[in-house]
Formats: structure tokens, C-alpha cells, sequence
């Protein structure tokens, strides 16, 4: 239908019964500015006011619709081209509302995720237990890390590990020949995990624990370690065990697991 067309044959019908724009409102019950914003092309009669403009104006409503008058052999096609066009201006204001209805679900799931995502963290920060932004990817990358190393995935790991003062192709190479050596043939890792890592004037640190199996003494070992994010990646520090007591025996298995690891795994100083 044509707005600007049937506002302007709204006006012609009103002048030709000398009917001012206030006289028509108050014959039909609505303001002056409606008749206005009629006539001018900016909107049409609402569905319950089309019969009473109708009469007042002694046309049909499919007259008003055409937006001109209509010969009585013409009635019947104005009215079907009429209703075609209605129905599918309802189809499309139902589409339309489908479409918003859609998009309204896919923000509200959009801003819940990020709540679930954020809320923990930005509450955690505000608590002052040190689990910011920047230690929550940490703590997913460093995860990643690990979920490849038990699948040995070694080059995927390498990816995410950070090394110092070395060629990153040649550093990650090494790295995941040294790993491939190890889990190969001294142990096999059975659990590997990372705490929740946590922010300290901007250093992100955590912990990681790794449970082995070694093929030479048939027994299982744990192992602490630190882990940081450094240089754009996961480094991880000596098993803590080293440090922690003094070795009589420099042959004890154990101590011999700690250095193969450290050697393989930790990347703290890799010159």
C-alpha cells in the first residue's frame, strides 16, 4: 500500500465535504495530528478506525487501500489484490518477529555465557584472591599444555610453552624431541594436572602435579611443580622435591626422575 497516496486522497475526500482536519478527527474520535500524519504519508489508520474513515468519508475500504476511487466492475480484483497484499504484510511482520525473537534469544544466551565466563573471575579479583583475567587463560592454556603432553602431542604442547633466549622453531623442536624421549622410554605420565593459576603484581603463577609410572622400577612417583606464564607461553619450573631434601644417593631412582624431567620438561632456563 501507498502511504503517501492514500494520505493524499484522505486530504482530497476531507476538503471535498469541507471538513477541516479537526472536524474529521472528532468524527472518527482521534486528534487532529493523527489526520495530519495521515494525510502527510507518515503512517495509516489504525485497522479499528478504517471502518469509521470510511463512512465519514463515503468510500469503501478497499477505495482506501487503492488510495483512489474504484468502479464498481473493479471492486471485486481491488479487493483480492487487497487482501493478497495484507496477508503478506502479516507474513512479514511475523517473520520480522521470529527474526527479533531469534536475535533477543541469542543475546541473552551471549550475555550469560559471558556472566558464567567473567562473574567468578571479576568477583574473585574484587575478593583479592589473585584469580584475574590474564591467570584465567593462563590457567586454560597451561591446561592445554598438559591434555596434549598426555596425549603425546608434543609439538602441539611445544606451541604453548615459553622459551628464553632461544630460536622459538629450534626451542620447540628440542623440546618436543626431549618429552617424546622420555615419555617413550623411562616413564609413562598417568596424571598430569594445573591449579587454578593466579595473578601477583602481574607475575601469573600456579601449580602442576604429575603422576609417573617408571619402566625401570615399576613403581609410581608424584612430582610438584611451578608454573608460570612467561614470554607468551607456559614455563614450568624443577619438581620441587629436588630442593626439598638432601640426596645421600645421587643414584636414588627418584632423584634420577627429577632430573630427567627437568631436563625434558622445565623450560626456566633455556639459554
Amino acid at each position: 500500500m501507498d502511504q503517501i497516496k492514500i494520505g493524499k486522497f484522505i486530504a482530497e475526500l476531507r476538503k471535498e465535504q469541507k471538513m477541516t482536519q479537526l472536524d474529521l478527527a472528532t468524527k472518527i474520535g482521534v486528534t487532529d495530528r493523527a489526520i495530519s500524519k495521515w494525510e502527510n504519508g507518515r503512517g495509516l489508520p489504525d485497522i479499528a478506525l478504517i471502518n469509521p474513515l470510511c463512512e465519514t468519508l463515503s468510500i469503501s475500504i478497499n477505495e482506501l487501500l487503492e488510495g483512489e476511487r474504484i468502479d464498481d466492475s473493479q471492486e471485486i480484483t481491488v479487493a483480492h489484490k487487497n487482501l493478497i497484499h495484507i496477508l503478506g504484510e502479516r507474513e512479514r511482520e511475523k517473520r520480522k518477529g521470529k527474526n527479533r525473537t531469534l536475535l533477543i534469544s541469542i543475546l541473552m544466551t551471549f550475555v550469560i555465557l559471558v556472566c558464567i565466563m567473567f562473574a567468578p573471575m571479576l568477583y574473585a579479583q574484587w575478593r583479592g584472591d589473585g584469580y584475574s583475567f590474564s591467570a584465567a587463560l593462563a590457567t586454560r592454556e597451561a591446561n592445554f599444555v598438559v591434555k596434549a603432553i598426555m596425549n603425546h602431542d608434543f609439538s602441539k604442547a611445544a606451541q604453548s610453552i615459553g622459551f628464553w633466549g632461544k630460536d622459538r622453531s629450534v626451542a620447540e623442536k628440542q623440546w618436543s624431541s626431549s618429552m617424546k624421549n622420555l615419555c617413550e622410554n623411562e616413564l609413562s605420565i598417568t596424571h598430569f594436572t594445573v591449579t587454578r593459576m593466579t595473578e601477583d603484581d602481574r607475575f601469573v603463577s600456579g601449580y602442576a602435579t604429575m603422576v609417573v609410572y617408571d619402566y625401570e622400577s615399576h613403581k609410581k612417583y608424584v612430582f610438584d611443580f611451578q608454573t608460570a606464564s612467561q614470554d607468551g607461553g607456559i614455563v614450568f619450573g624443577y619438581p620441587t622435591g629436588m630442593f626439598e631434601k638432601d640426596w645421600e644417593n645421587e643414584e636414588d631412582r627418584e632423584y634420577e626422575l627429577m632430573l630427567l624431567i627437568s631436563d625434558a620438561l622445565c623450560t626456566w632456563y633455556a639459554g
